[in-house]
């Protein structure tokens, strides 16, 4: 393969084919710093559409889809800068916007932490990692409903609830633990969908701050407004007629469709506060509850059974007691000693 690339250099001068601009000639093409990046992790129906839906709505942020970079054009996105800026363009998140010098930050959504983690130390500062934690009793039922929905289309029969059980706990406590392991509290980010649900900017603001980006209130941010196939303007309009769950989502009427995001998330579905706490009415999760306190802490488990988010109109709340869960898993796993978690069993 290398053999090949003089080849096709020559070739392109000999056609006359221009490189297309790549994501390392930003600073020429834009005359502005390559964007940072912001490497969104999390479980997967953890929530991370509608957070990285909120970033991108900030004019200095441009959030991307699942999958770009590709697995195979990491090291190209991250490293080399070889990757096309049309590309870059062609993957983000609606409502698009051009690519220019205002976009600051790049955030990438859940990759594997692995591969990220492993660029970091060349990176350096330039990559920055943000967890992004729903309450864990929700994310579990929303894992339920995954499972039965795949069983539905896909299987003869329901698929065992142990089974189900078995491996949501064991990716919950990885997916934590491994992102204790290089947790850099000066650097690395944490956020909570409750607290972005119920409080919107005011729960955007203290990260913002510390990204060294203006505050919401200081800022015009994007909105959805026209469809992305014919341009037409969209308009609010209830989806599921007749149906118990009617709710309104943007509809183009040219195509006659809805416009959902990625994960099917609505981009104008309105928060009811009291919905975030149905999980407690659950027998599924309730018995849950005392399994999971000794790992994430009674602190955290009684914020969300609490609802402390309500009042969190900043996240501090959130942050204090993810610090705490942070330096309270790395220390552990490095001692190797976790409670009743064995450190085999979560690393």
């Amino acid at each position: 393969m290398k053999a090949l690339r003089p080849m096709v250099q020559i070739s392109k001068r000999i056609l006359g084919v221009k490189d297309r601009p790549k994501l390392r000639d930003w600073p020429t093409t834009f005359d502005s710093e390559q964007p940072q990046f912001i490497a969104l992790v999390g479980l997967s129906r953890g929530g991370s559409h509608f957070v990285i839906d909120q970033f991108h709505k900030h004019p200095n942020f441009l959030g991307l889809n699942e999958g770009v970079p590709t697995y195979r054009k990491i090291k190209r996105f991250f490293i080399d800068g070889d990757f096309n800026l049309s590309d870059l363009e062609e993957g983000q998140l609606l409502p698009q916007k051009d690519l220019s010098a205002q976009i600051k930050y790049l955030i990438t959504n859940k990759l594997d932490l692995e591969q990220t983690v492993y660029y970091q130390p060349v990176l350096g500062s330039r990559l920055t990692h943000m967890y992004c934690l729903r309450n864990p009793f929700g994310t579990y039922l929303s894992w339920c409903k995954g499972w039965e929905d795949f069983a539905k289309r896909n299987c003869d029969s329901a698929i065992d609830q142990t089974w189900i059980d078995q491996w949501y706990e064991s990716s919950l406590i990885s997916s934590l633990v491994r992102y204790a392991m290089f947790w850099d509290e000066k650097k690395d980010l944490a956020v909570n969908l409750e607290v972005l649900a119920v409080h919107k900017n005011e729960g955007l603001d203290p990260i913002l701050k510390k990204l060294e980006v203006p505050l919401c209130r200081q800022v015009e941010f994007v909105e959805l407004t026209n469809c992305p196939t014919c341009g037409e303007k969209l308009a609010p309009r209830e989806s599921n007629p007749g149906k118990a769950n009617q709710v309104k989502a943007l509809y183009c009427p040219k195509c006659d469709s809805f416009i959902l995001g990625p994960g099917g998330y609505n981009y104008i579905r309105k928060t009811d506060p009291s919905q975030l706490a149905s999980w407690k009415t659950n027998p599924k999760t309730m018995r849950l509850i005392e399994s999971y306190t000794e790992f994430l802490g009674r602190g955290m488990v009684d914020y969300f059974y609490d609802e402390e988010y309500l009042e969190d109109r900043d996240g501090g709340m959130f942050s204090d007691k993810f610090r705490e869960l942070m330096d309270r898993l790395s220390s552990r796993a490095r001692g190797g000693s976790t409670g009743k978690y064995k450190l085999d069993n979560i690393i």
